[in-house]
């Protein structure tokens, strides 16, 4: 691309601003030599299910703003922006892991380099219970489901939602039960409630669910300000798990 865009022009400098100055417009441009972030995660192997791992940023000067970013794959994202202190900081940062694995771990900073750390996530002794799969049916697929057959939420329409629930923790996990919730004024919960008995380690169980959206209710989009919000409590004989996805 680079030799391309020289050829195109006689001024090599005027490719290079092309090129670098008019990229990604969310890319900061560095102003200085870039430095090294100090970083480090006081917990780099975790077990599966809800944990809280504390990030130390040791080198971060007065005034200068960083961002933390916690991910695995579309299972765990979650950030957190701080203002160096000049001294050594301790961020505190709760995430929910549902599969072994490594979690990634990247501070980045305006004239730093990005720090990137890993977790490792492992099994539980314990079960370990969470969605795994989702599917709408609203009169295409199975279910009580009544639409217009696109597998979409939609005005007006009962929804039959299917959630497949996975065990990955080392244990069976016996007399599972599953409740839906909702707290939006468009959703009317009509089957709220499964009983999925025992649940082998690497064994996923499907329970079918209902609801019906109001006739009059506005669009909501997954990433929207205002989303409608359901709540999945799990529960076994030994624990009570909330597991909530929005769309």
């Amino acid at each position: 691309l680079f030799n391309a865009d020289t050829r195109a022009s006689a001024d090599n400098n005027v490719a290079n601003r092309r090129l670098h100055l008019l990229g990604d417009p969310e890319m900061q441009v560095w102003t200085n030599k870039p430095e090294t972030l100090s970083v480090s995660v006081s917990q780099p192997s975790i077990l599966l299910g809800n944990q809280t791992d504390t990030i130390t940023l040791s080198n971060l000067p007065v005034n200068v703003k960083a961002l933390i970013c916690i991910q695995k794959g579309t299972e765990v994202y979650t950030t957190q922006q701080v203002t160096g202190t000049g001294s050594t900081m301790k961020i505190p940062m709760s995430f929910t892991v549902d599969t072994p694995g490594a979690v990634n771990v990247t501070v980045t900073a305006h004239n730093y380099l990005p720090n990137e750390q890993t977790i490792n996530a492992n099994q539980t002794t314990a079960p370990n219970l969470y969605i795994s799969t989702v599917d709408y049916s609203d009169g295409i697929v199975s279910g009580t489901g009544i639409g217009n057959g696109n597998g979409q939420n939609d005005a007006g329409e009962t929804i039959s939602l299917g959630l497949g629930i996975k065990n990955t923790g080392i244990n069976q996990a016996n007399g599972v039960t599953a409740t839906l919730n909702s707290t939006s004024p468009y959703i009317q919960i009509t089957g709220s409630q499964v009983s999925l008995g025992s649940i082998a380690s690497g064994v996923t169980s499907s329970g079918i669910f209902s609801y019906k959206i109001d006739s009059l209710a506005p669009e909501r989009r997954e990433n929207d300000t205002i989303p409608v919000q359901f709540s999945l409590n799990i529960k076994d004989v030994n624990s009570v798990r909330k597991k909530t996805r929005c769309f």
